[in-house]
């Protein structure tokens, strides 16, 4: 756990210091989002959870950088898994077009404790989490939507959550450079 901390940390600080650079390639979507899905499902099962997959036909490939996009769905799917106990985590994968341009856009959706509104205005901020009783019951360093967001930003695209406390929640993001 304090590597993982350490090592958010120093992304955070590369991404702060404008040294984050993007190393644009080709990238096989679907590939992608299976291997998330494998590298969360240990923990979303310890937690009694079910993840579920909808990709839409043909997803192709997206030109952005592989490894950016995968630690952002990690963090998501992440998250999802830890806040989440005996329910359902699915990741949609879809392509879109915003004003005339080919984007990909991802939801991870969870059936797990939600976010009050108040907590979801600051939940982009570097250390913070819902709440100290979150903290306390999960653990984290909240870096993790942090790192995120300024990725997400950096390879051009967006994100955003909805979420009621009780409910669940679910993270939008989207990125631009989709090959048709």
């Amino acid at each position: 756990r304090l590597l993982a901390m350490i090592n958010d940390i120093l992304d955070l600080s590369k991404i702060e210091a404008g040294g984050a650079m993007l190393a644009v390639d080709s990238v096989n979507v679907e590939t992608l989002v299976q291997d998330v899905i494998g590298t969360v499902t240990p923990t979303a099962m310890a937690n009694g959870n079910t993840i579920s997959l909808d990709i839409s036909p043909q997803l192709g490939s997206a030109e952005t950088d592989g490894f950016k996009l995968s630690q952002c769905l990690l963090n998501l799917m992440a998250n999802a898994a830890k806040f989440t106990k005996d329910g359902q985590i699915k990741l949609c994968a879809r392509r879109e077009h915003v004003d005339g341009a080919a984007w990909i856009a991802f939801e991870v959706i969870d059936t797990g404790i939600g976010i009050s509104p108040d907590a979801q205005s600051r939940l982009f901020q570097p250390f913070v989490q819902a709440d100290a009783s979150t903290t306390r019951a999960y653990g984290g360093t909240g870096l993790g939507l942090a790192i995120t967001r300024r990725l997400v930003e950096i390879m051009g695209g967006a994100i955003r959550v909805e979420s009621e406390v009780g409910s669940g929640s679910r993270f939008i993001l989207g990125f631009p450079r989709i090959t048709v």
